[in-house]
């Protein structure tokens, strides 16, 4: 797999401001999280980096949230912030906060926009959310202008060390150069650990002013820079887009434990991506119209300005079905193009882009129904739940244009959407069978019951991981059964409530590049008896030893809640403590009834 250019270069990014005034304003402590890149060449084709995000195994992502924006989003330092525009701001962070605490996406951004990217970066910070996001920055390597960055050498136990230190004399480095370049230093390390390379990233000291749409944001988790010679934005959020698809078709990332394919999948459509379109400017226009014209939804922030307030108005205008909606349409569409216009004139080439502006409006006249608004202004008016809806709204418009694709899997998508979201009463309608109510034929009637449990039942292993106790308790009510679930899907359950939020630093606990699918099953059901048989000893060993009477009663519970304790998932958690309680009842002298009881 050719990925690199000769001077290929992928390491850690350390972050460090030469003042105040270019560090993040909400940030209260110096950031000490590191964030992976990769420097990459222009040829390198979006299947190839595809496979090296996967490398990563990072968790599966329930969607990819792709953040379009550009740099005519508050780019006057003059200009006066209306309240409109705060509590526009205070409702993307929010929005953003709380989606990453209901679900598990992946961000994508162009790394553009310092002002966009500090609000992604507020509403991301490990600290508000509860968990960590993985947030990835795609972005020409000539677009981050002033930056100088040092390479260093660190030894596995000092990976969090913040200072530079040069090979021989060990003191710090120092480089001003005002251009993007590595210094490569060679160091031979008598460890078991390979070296970790490590880059500070600091603006130059000879770059008076840096533009704002060129720094980068320490809130990404992943950079891939790569080096075309050039700064063709344009170019780069296609690039994007491409990786993107690449990325929402990947079977590796649809499974639930990296390496593994589960045999049944629950649904074999996409991972659905979102565009979440933030003021932007032509070059916006053009990547947000390609994703359209392939059913991509998006989410329109009305009052940030450029393309998002343009093309929110064309919508709002739309949306009216009266008996004159198509007479005004042509007028709304014409106004359209003119803003598009003036637009233009702000920038450059604008002969070229006044060609392509037929053509964009065209797309979003005829992908209306993927285009949400989202006001701020509005009463309730709440982000996550428009990008809830955005979802939705794709995955039904697949189903109606793609559906003899998917044949039974377009419920079980919906009903998938439901589990991420929580959304217990729509996940009722679509399982409860109206057709069963009205048949004619009691066959039919079964019949078509015998498909809404098979359904539930589908959706029950994805609940179980997810850790939705109520939508568990709902599946249950429709003939979902815990009984039913194969042995496969019961390991990939405990495996992925087991590691759920681990980082791949050492060698797998399993090995899966030589084996088959029947072998890997094998090592997985291995390793899981291994964690349980240490779970169910620690257990006995504690109960069966202890003498005094009291003490027994006072770590009988606490024993068992120790190991569960490490499971963040409720509802595994319930299960192994009844299946430690119920093999502890076969083998104790005393209390075997009781413990028989508890385990019931």
């Amino acid at each position: 797999m050719y990925i690199f250019s000769e001077a290929a270069y992928f390491g850690f990014l350390q972050f460090t401001y030469s003042n105040n005034a270019n560090k993040n304003v909400d940030d209260t402590e110096e950031n000490d999280c590191l964030s992976s890149f990769v420097h990459l060449a222009a040829s390198t084709r979006p299947w190839s980096l595809a496979k090296l995000i996967e490398a990563y195994q990072l968790r599966a992502p329930d969607f990819i949230l792709s953040i379009q924006t550009g740099n005519v989003y508050d780019n006057d330092p003059h200009k006066q912030k209306s309240g409109i525009q705060t509590e526009t701001e205070r409702a993307i962070q929010h929005g953003l906060t709380d989606t990453a605490r209901i679900t598990h996406p992946w961000v994508t951004t162009s790394c553009i926009n310092q002002d966009v990217i500090k609000l992604l970066g507020n509403a991301l910070h490990r600290d508000i959310c509860g968990r960590d996001v993985p947030c990835l920055g795609f972005c020409s390597w000539n677009y981050v202008p002033g930056i100088s960055i040092i390479n260093t050498i660190v030894t596995y136990n000092s990976l969090h060390n913040t200072i530079c230190y040069s090979l021989g004399d060990h003191q710090p480095v120092k480089q001003s150069s005002t251009t993007s370049t590595f210094c490569e230093m060679r160091y031979s390390m008598d460890n078991e650990h390979p070296p970790i390379h490590k880059y500070m990233m600091t603006p130059s000291a000879n770059c008076d002013s840096l533009n704002s749409q060129g720094q980068l944001e320490p809130s990404h988790t992943h950079f891939f820079f790569f080096d075309d010679g050039s700064k063709d934005v344009k170019n780069m959020l296609l690039k994007r887009q491409e990786v993107e698809h690449e990325l929402s078709i990947s079977k590796v990332l649809r499974s639930p434990i990296s390496g593994f394919q589960e045999k049944n999948a629950v649904s074999d459509s996409d991972i659905p991506i979102i565009m979440l379109l933030i003021g932007g400017d032509f070059a916006t226009l053009a990547a947000t119209c390609k994703g359209l014209a392939v059913g991509t939804p998006v989410v329109v922030v009305r009052n940030t300005g450029g393309i998002a307030d343009i093309v929110a108005q064309l919508c709002r205008k739309l949306s009216p079905t009266d008996e004159l909606a198509q007479f005004r349409k042509s007028i709304y569409i014409e106004e359209c193009k003119k803003e598009l216009k003036k637009l233009c004139l702000k920038e450059n080439d604008a002969r070229e882009q006044n060609e392509e502006i037929g053509k964009y409006v065209d797309v979003l006249n005829e992908m209306e129904e993927l285009i949400i608004v989202f006001d701020a202004i509005e009463y309730n008016a709440k982000l996550e739940d428009t990008i809830a809806d955005a979802i939705l709204t794709g995955i039904k418009y697949q189903n109606e244009n793609w559906g003899q694709f998917f044949g039974q899997n377009t419920k079980a998508a919906l009903l998938l959407w439901c589990a991420v979201w929580g959304k217990d009463e729509y996940a009722r309608e679509l399982l409860t069978d109206r057709k069963a109510e009205t048949a004619a034929s009691a066959n039919n009637a079964e019949q078509d019951k015998n498909q809404v449990i098979s359904l539930a039942q589908q959706i029950l292993f994805e609940a179980l991981h997810r850790n939705t106790v109520p939508f568990v308790s709902l599946l249950m009510e429709y003939g979902a059964s815990i009984e039913e679930l194969t042995e496969e899907q019961l390991i990939i359950i405990c495996i992925k409530t087991m590691n759920d939020d681990a980082l791949v630093l050492n060698k797998s606990h399993v090995n899966f590049t030589s084996v088959k699918r029947d072998a890997k099953l094998s090592e997985l059901k291995k390793y899981v008896e291994q964690r349980y048989n240490g779970y169910l000893r620690q257990y006995l060993n504690h109960y069966v030893t202890k003498e005094n009477d009291r003490e027994k009663k006072r770590t009988k519970g606490q024993l068992v809640r120790e190991p569960i304790g490490e499971q963040k998932n409720q509802t595994v958690a319930s299960l192994l403590a009844a299946e430690i309680y119920a093999a502890a009842a076969n083998t104790a002298t005393i209390n075997k009834q009781s413990l028989r009881a508890i385990s019931e």
